[in-house]
């Protein structure tokens, strides 16, 4: 008797200890909608962040259109909202050119509003699309942290170590289906900045893949490196930080606004990353 109880008591403890390890990794883990949205959160410092980047498609099946810029980048998270505002150096027609990405004062949603040297005032764009190309890459304003993609169905499909990093695998439907049916998501677990991200297009297949590096700088994740491949066209673009500071005391939100993107170029906070402000602005006047 004792030879054949034994083993049902070993089985009945076994699923006793297994149902309380399931248990408790159960309720530790996070909720994907959280995960999503912390990332969202990590993806904008809050302190004042200056950079400049070097921004490049390259088109394997037409090389001649393989195109590159140079640009500054600042960006700050006030209380209504996240800011980015871009400014290109080079090339030599595109230089003066700026974006900004911020919320509207109407309904608080972000917004997009473009400015040229030639037009002399800032154009706005609204609302922004997360999905809108950035400069003639194959870039998305979501797929650099600029705007927020709406995503639902999240659903946590595991963890993975990806060079040698812990992160939360995530799969999660866009709310507006235009272009991907669903994007997987690696989330790092120390930074909740994305690893890696995979788009499938509205047939299911991998369409886009999105790369991440990222760095502690002055204690705070940084993306220094971002590459989206397009596996269908085969084309690569690539955001890439040359140099970035947290030292800045505080930008104003009158830096970063549609009235001082015709200036943004020339102002002189650019100096702590190591770049001269141009010589001559480009007034926003009428």
């Amino acid at each position: 008797m004792n030879h054949t109880t034994a083993p049902y008591w070993l089985r009945a403890s076994l699923l006793m200890m297994l149902c309380a390890i399931i248990g408790s990794t159960s309720a530790a883990a996070p909720s994907p909608a959280q995960l999503i949205a912390q990332m969202e959160e990590a993806l904008t410092p809050a302190q004042p962040q200056l950079a400049r980047v070097h921004i490049s498609v390259t088109k394997e099946l037409t090389p001649d259109e393989s195109l590159s810029w140079e640009a500054l980048v600042a960006r700050q998270r006030f209380d209504d909202g996240p800011r980015t505002a871009i400014t290109i150096l080079e090339p030599d027609y595109a230089t003066g050119s700026a974006m900004l990405t911020a919320p509207r004062t109407n309904d608080k949603d972000l917004g997009l509003w473009l400015y040229t040297p030639k037009e002399r005032r800032a154009r706005q764009i609204a609302p922004l699309e997360p999905d809108r190309n950035l400069l003639l890459t194959d870039f998305g304003y979501a797929d650099l942290g600029l705007a927020p993609r709406d995503l639902i169905e999240a659903e946590l499909v595991g963890e993975e170590v990806i060079d040698g990093q812990a992160t939360w695998k995530v799969r999660a439907a866009p709310e507006q289906d235009w272009y991907y049916s669903y994007i997987v998501t690696w989330i790092a677990q120390d930074t909740m900045l994305p690893v890696k991200r995979e788009f499938y297009d509205r047939a299911d297949r991998l369409w886009k893949v999105l790369s991440v590096r990222s760095l502690l700088i002055d204690s705070v994740p940084t993306v220094l490196d971002v590459t989206l491949e397009d596996v269908q066209t085969r084309s690569t673009s690539r955001w890439q930080v040359r140099a970035v500071s947290y030292d800045a005391k505080g930008l104003d939100k009158q830096d970063l606004s549609p009235d001082s993107l015709g200036q943004l170029a020339a102002q002189p906070f650019w100096k702590i990353i190591g770049v001269t402000p141009l010589k001559e602005a480009v007034s926003t006047a009428n």
